[in-house]
């Protein structure tokens, strides 16, 4: 599993998600699920296929709208880092 995530300056519209699935659709690739992590700004679907590099390619097009991350599911960990304005981050 592939998710794609659109993330939006302003506001993810209708009409961006709805270009985002016909242009995957347009490759064969179906969105199966969609979960929102920012209500109206970043959306994050998870679509069945190949590879990152066909997902990337199918949502190539809509890139000049939002910004778009694709990632293998398998390979997302999640982490919360909460911190103070003075604290020291090392990775």
């Amino acid at each position: 599993m592939i998710i794609a995530t659109l993330i939006a300056a302003q506001s993810l519209n209708a009409d961006s998600i709805d270009d985002a699935l016909a242009l995957l659709s347009d490759k064969g690739l179906a969105a199966h699920d969609q979960q929102w992590l920012e209500m109206g700004r970043v959306l994050d679907l998870a679509i069945a296929a190949p590879s990152v590099e066909a997902v990337r390619d199918a949502l190539a097009p809509l890139a000049q709208r939002v910004d778009i991350v694709v990632q293998p599911l398998d390979s997302r960990p999640k982490k919360l880092l909460v911190s103070d304005m003075d604290s020291t981050m090392i990775a």
